[in-house]
């Protein structure tokens, strides 16, 4: 259950740790477990070039790559989602053998068991190489889910996940709340998964129109930035050779 009273978040190295210490996400009234494969990956050829803030497998073996951010800052939107999806470009290709030494290199950073940790999620009936084969497979077929997690989910960002969402088949993007919740009678930060409809109907004067919302040039206007609406424009263009 949620907790009652607002959380006042962290900054956004804050926000990964939380991230990366939770069980799952909450999806409506279910708590999906997961994986930590990684955290802060380097994803670029140059020495202090980009990371990927944290990267998980669900328990069907699917990618959840996240970007942690303060959801009021100033233009998070174009932020995050470019971001996320030059992330998600940057892994696309990595093998079964680089995510199982993501991931045994990630527990031994927590001191944790790599065989604990797995069969927490997929069960001890599990085959390791059948589920780190079937998640390279899902890189390679973008079969992934793209988290944004912040402590505040813009409207902007949801209307930019709805649109993405529909032009992608097999890729999901997924605006996420962080908020402390009562996880089997434990407090703990889990992010919950806040859906279109569950923006408020109060927007603000200039917001567009149901019709203008969906329109590719006022998306890709509302953008306002040349390096998150090239990746965008990259995306889109790709989807439908996907479906």
């Amino acid at each position: 259950m949620p907790s009652d009273e607002p959380q006042d978040c962290g900054d956004e190295t804050w926000l990964q740790a939380k991230v990366a210490g939770c069980p799952g996400v909450w999806e409506g009234s279910e708590l999906w477990p997961w994986l930590l494969v990684g955290e802060q990956i380097p994803v670029s050829p140059e020495e202090h070039g980009d990371t990927l803030d944290l990267l998980f497998l669900n328990p069907e073996a699917v990618p959840v790559i996240v970007e942690a951010q303060r959801g009021k800052k100033r233009g998070v939107s174009r932020s995050a989602i470019g971001q996320i999806l030059d992330d998600a470009a940057a892994v696309a290709q990595w093998s079964e053998q680089a995510l199982r030494g993501h991931c045994v290199k990630t527990c031994s950073k927590h001191r944790v068991d790599p065989e604990e940790t797995f069969h927490r999620v997929f069960g001890a009936q599990q085959c390791q190489e059948e589920v780190w084969r079937q998640a390279a497979t899902n890189l390679h077929q973008r079969t992934v889910r793209l988290l944004i997690v912040a402590d505040h989910i813009p409207a902007k960002l949801c209307r930019i996940a709805d649109f993405l969402n529909a032009e992608m088949a097999a890729t999901q993007v997924v605006p996420c709340e962080l908020g402390e919740y009562d996880v089997a009678g434990k407090r703990t930060w889990v992010p919950k998964v806040v859906h279109g409809a569950a923006v408020p109907a109060h927007q603000p004067a200039d917001s567009p129109s149901a019709e203008a919302r969906w329109a590719d040039s006022v998306f890709f206007e509302k953008l306002d930035n040349p390096e998150s609406e090239r990746v965008v424009r990259k995306i889109v263009a790709w989807a439908p050779a996907h479906h």
